[in-house]
């Protein structure tokens, strides 16, 4: 298991980089193209986010065979199956965004910097683009699923930093506009493609000694994965990004590069949280497979505890200290007409982004046993609820409004979740709500509200102390009461304890 832990130390430090990366490159992006421009980068991720439904679950099906004990001979099959069917679907994603790039352009967007001409070839650079990113998450699943996820990240990082920071100094220093900024993440995708499928049949090459498949036809259980999975992709896509929607068609392209501003400080927690969720997903599997539910028992719970305290400690130091960062981070690049609509709605934001990165644990436990229609039954209510509810609060209260169906349908989602897990294995869900979630939330909300009380009376010292200090202080709390309450003695002896247990 020692590769398990690996495994979460390296895609922490991948997803780090991709937090830091928003910080530190997103106001480079505004300085040197402007807000509407920025704007235009954000719809790249909207309609990367639309597409990623075409993915109809293959890569989460590649990564749950490859995490399987099953031969080599296998798995090559399962893989060269899918990815077929994922070169079909790519192509077929791309000629319908070339066909209707116009259409987008003069209905969708709306903007008086540009004309319906450069919108229409910007859409058709960010149609290509998407394509090749969503083609790459099929291998880089693939590498991940066979536990070579410290390779993946590798490779993600230097992709990540070559599209997203070495953009900048070729916007600075040779050609300043948005076809050059397309242009150049169309060329990082498909290098980052063409380098993880070497890799992959890499591995098959130095496994077998022929690549042959076995069959031609994916086997049932894997087509009833993916059939559920499918369900799951188009529902996820819909509820995470609705917003997006509304907001770009609904408002310029200034509110919307605003509100994407806001919507990524928000997503902190997620993307912090993530890493571990998918790093145990392949243990989840292997336990589940196994029929060892005393460990899956043992697991789930502590997992948890350090999922939520690391979401609390970043969302409180998010909510609490907002408009201190948005000053850090953006300088006076946001027009002050805008400020405190964009702190009231990050606020809003991430206190349903916390709901939602607390369902990460439930949602791998329950795709380890296969289990995805309770995924699906979720997601048609949150579209049914939620999607009248953003509406209604983006009518009523404009952009900054859009935060409020956030909270509802992700609280009801994460309550939900507590109950069709139970079904699968008991894992205590009292005492995971109350001794595993409630306990160190309090512990995080005391110690960082206590802070920013002294903070507020000593402004001539940077936020980022008292954040930094919080959380130190919010790690060692919350350290010493997971050690009371798994009766591990305090100190070096009961640290060793500690990390040999969740290895084991």
């Amino acid at each position: 298991m020692r590769s398990t832990v690996l495994n979460i130390l390296s895609n922490y430090g991948n997803k780090l980089w991709g937090v830091l990366s928003i910080y530190l490159f997103v106001p480079l992006y505004i300085q040197l193209l402007g807000v509407e421009a920025y704007g235009i980068i954000s719809f790249y991720t909207v309609v990367l986010s639309i597409i990623s439904l075409a993915d109809l679950g293959l890569s989460s099906a590649v990564i749950k065979e490859f995490s399987t004990s099953s031969p080599d001979s296998y798995k090559y099959s399962v893989f060269r199956l899918i990815e077929k069917k994922y070169f079909l679907i790519c192509g077929a994603v791309l000629s319908g965004l070339l066909l209707t790039s116009h259409l987008v352009a003069i209905s969708w967007l709306q903007t008086d910097k540009f004309s319906n001409e450069e919108l229409t070839k910007y859409i058709i650079l960010i149609s290509f683009g998407v394509v090749f990113q969503l083609c790459s998450s099929l291998y880089y699943g693939a590498l991940f699923g066979l536990g070579y996820q410290a390779k993946a990240n590798m490779y993600q990082f230097f992709w990540a930093l070559l599209r997203s920071g070495f953009v900048v100094v070729i916007l600075k220093y040779f050609s300043n506009n948005l076809y050059t900024y397309f242009y150049w993440q169309i060329i990082c995708n498909l290098a980052y493609i063409i380098i993880l499928r070497y890799n992959l049949l890499a591995y098959f090459k130095a496994k077998m000694e022929v690549l042959f498949m076995e069959f031609s036809k994916l086997p049932k259980h894997v087509l009833v994965y993916i059939g559920g999975m499918s369900l799951i992709s188009i529902i996820s896509a819909v509820n995470t990004q609705i917003d997006k929607i509304l907001i770009s068609s609904l408002f310029t392209l200034k509110v919307f590069g605003y509100y994407t501003l806001a919507s990524s400080l928000a997503q902190s927690p997620t993307l912090l949280g993530m890493p571990l969720a998918t790093s145990l997903f392949p243990t989840f599997v292997k336990l589940a497979v196994d029929g060892d539910s005393e460990r899956l028992k043992s697991l789930f719970p502590i997992s948890n505890y350090v999922l939520n305290v690391l979401v609390f400690i970043v969302s409180l130091s998010l909510y609490i200290y907002i408009a201190d960062l948005f000053k850090l981070w953006l300088g006076n690049r946001i027009e002050s007409e805008y400020l405190h609509d964009m702190e009231f709605l990050s606020r809003t934001l991430i206190v349903g982004t916390v709901f939602l990165s607390m369902q990460l644990l439930f949602y791998y436990a329950l795709l380890a046993f296969g289990k995805t229609k309770y995924t699906v039954y979720q997601g048609i209510v949150q579209i049914t609820l939620g999607v009248p509810l953003l509406y209604y609060f983006i009518a009523t209260m404009g952009f900054r409004g859009a935060g409020y169906s956030w909270v509802i349908i992700n609280m009801g989602a994460y309550i939900y979740l507590f109950f069709p897990l139970k079904k699968q294995f008991d894992y205590g869900a009292l005492s995971l709500l109350v001794y595993y979630t409630l306990v160190p939330f309090v512990i995080c909300l005391v110690t960082f509200v206590l802070l920013y009380l002294v903070y507020v009376n000593m402004l001539n010292i940077n936020c980022m102390y008292y954040i930094v200090f919080s959380s130190f202080l919010s790690v060692f709390f919350c350290t010493v009461y997971l050690f009371k309450l798994r009766h591990i003695p305090f100190g070096l002896s009961g640290l060793k304890i500690a990390l040999a247990d969740f290895r084991n």
